[in-house]
Formats: structure tokens, sequence, C-alpha cells
């Protein structure tokens, strides 16, 4: 540590992210919403420090959550600090937000693997088994339910057809979820970032982001196997079936970037953007088809520079 205002803010620091351990374990219903501010002590430390402060601060953190807690909290610890590290390491270079976010993401990922293969290999325990035995319990116990009141259960063959996809495709879900606590916490240490003074690189506006062309291509040889259907189990179907739904969700957010770029220009209020999300959300299928159409005309035929003509 270089100095003591430095070890200072390390024990503050770790005193906060202990704290917010102990509320997620013994207060879920109020830790759970805390969730978004584990890797911000972390994320602050670094910013302010760089990351080899940060690495101390991380193993102080995981001896007194793995203490306090009876090892509990360690995964918490791994999880979250690795991500908290990346992303204000890349803070602290003056990185842009899209490096910080990817930093953040691929840490995220990295924690979440970790946990993964100690639980299957330290104690025999398949996160991912665990989550498609407890969701095919409740079927089971929802279709007796439905059956002694005669009610019709083909809505409950159809979840348990999904429920068997569990199997294949951990990769997307640990991905998946490695993406969204990184934009999650991102998007939140942003708005702490300003109030202690750090400099921080903000995302561009939405309506201008944009994925490279060759992702259409990519999307639509995913399609052509989705179509021509995959013999489950193999190889390809497992790369498919995980790959496909990050590839339809790029594409989505293109066209959600055509529907912003377009409102801009027009001059139509912000709140309508919001109204769209909302309503994306509502009707997410009818609203992702949609908005995967326009992502697809914009990387093929840069949709938006046409708009931007037409408003001059």
């Amino acid at each position: 540590m270089r100095n003591a205002r430095s070890v200072a803010e390390a024990a503050v620091f770790s005193a906060v992210f202990l704290v917010l351990v102990l509320l997620l374990i013994f207060v879920p219903v109020l830790g759970s919403l805390l969730t978004i501010a584990m890797p911000l002590p972390f994320i602050i430390f670094v910013a302010r420090n760089g990351w080899k402060p940060g690495i101390f601060m991380f193993i102080v953190c995981a001896l007194l959550a793995t203490l306090f807690t009876g090892g509990i909290g360690f995964p918490t610890a791994l999880i979250f600090g690795l991500g908290g590290i990346a992303a204000g390491a890349l803070i602290h270079q003056r990185k842009p937000a899209f490096a910080v976010f990817a930093a953040g993401t691929v840490a995220y990922i990295t924690g979440l693997v970790l946990f993964y293969l100690s639980s299957v290999f330290l104690f025999n325990i398949d996160p991912i088994q665990l989550i498609q035995q407890t969701l095919n319990e409740s079927i089971s116990q929802a279709r007796s339910m439905m059956e002694s009141i005669d009610q019709n259960t083909s809505n409950l063959d159809a979840l348990a057809e999904m429920v068997t996809l569990i199997q294949y495709i951990g990769p997307v879900l640990l991905i998946g979820t490695g993406i969204i606590l990184s934009f999650i916490t991102q998007a939140f240490a942003h708005i702490i970032l300003k109030r202690v003074r750090v400099d921080y690189q903000q995302f561009p506006a939405f309506r201008n982001w944009n994925f490279p062309r060759s992702l259409i291509w990519y999307y639509l040889t995913g399609s052509i196997f989705i179509l021509i259907g995959l013999e489950e189990g193999t190889a390809m179907y497992i790369v498919v079936m995980n790959l496909f739904p990050l590839l339809e969700l790029a594409v989505a957010i293109q066209g959600f970037t055509v529907i912003f770029y377009f409102l801009h220009a027009k001059s139509y209020p912000k709140y309508y953007g919001v109204l769209i999300i909302v309503g994306s959300i509502l009707l997410s299928t009818i609203a992702l088809f949609l908005a995967r159409i326009l992502g697809i005309i914009d990387l093929g035929l840069n949709l938006k520079q046409r708009i931007q003509t037409d408003t001059k």
C-alpha cells in the first residue's frame, strides 16, 4: 500500500463490503436489494488507488467474509470482488465505458465459473442440476394440483420441455448473468462515482450504439441451424443453443437503438423511449421480434444513416 490514507480507505471499504455480505446472508430481503452495491467498495477504491492495492483489499474482504459467515460469504467476495476490481482498474486507467463493461463482464463470468467448478469438484453439488431439479419438482406439484381440479396441463408440458434445456444452456446462463451484473453495477456505480468525484467516462447515448455489421451473418447462420434442426445433445446443438440467444439479444438491442435514434431525430419526448422499453417488457415476444427485424435492416442497410439524411 502506498500510504496510510490508502490503508485507511481499504479498511473502510472492506468494512462496508462485509456489512453488505452480512445483510445479503442474514437479511435476504434487504440484502438482495443491495446486491448491485456489492462491487462498489472495490470499484471506488481501485478507481482511486489502482489494481494492486485492490488485490490486497480483495484478500482482506475474502478472509473477513469467510470468517464471519463460516465460508458462505466467500463466493460473494469472489464474484463481486473480481468484477469490482476489473471495472475499477479500467476506470483508474480512464478507459471508455464499453471497455469497463467488457472487463467487468469477463471478471464476473470468471468468478461465476470458479464458483461453479468449486461447487462441483469440492462439494459435489452442481448448481445447474439443482436448479433443474427444483423446477421439475415445482412443475410436478403444479401438475398434481391442476389434475386434481381437472385443469388442462398442456402449458406445464411445454414448461417441462424448456426445463430440460437447462442442462445444455449452462454456459449462456453464466455469460448472461455476467453481462447483466456488469451492466447494472456499472450503471449504479456511475451515479456514486459522480458523487465521490471520481472521473469516469459515460456510455455513449443508447441511440448511437452499433454492433459490427458481421453480426448479421452470425445471426443468419444461427437462424439457419435453428430452422433445419440439430440433433439434441450433439456438440453443434450445444454450441448453437448457447450462442443463438446472445445473438438474438444483440440484434434486438441494435433494433432498439434505431427506435431511439428515430425518436431523437424527430425530437420526440425522451419518455417515449421509456414507454417503448416498458411495453417491450410486457409484450416481450412481439416486441423483440420487431426489434430484431429493425436490427437486421440497420446492420444490412445502415438504416440510422438514412434517418439522419431524411431529417437534415
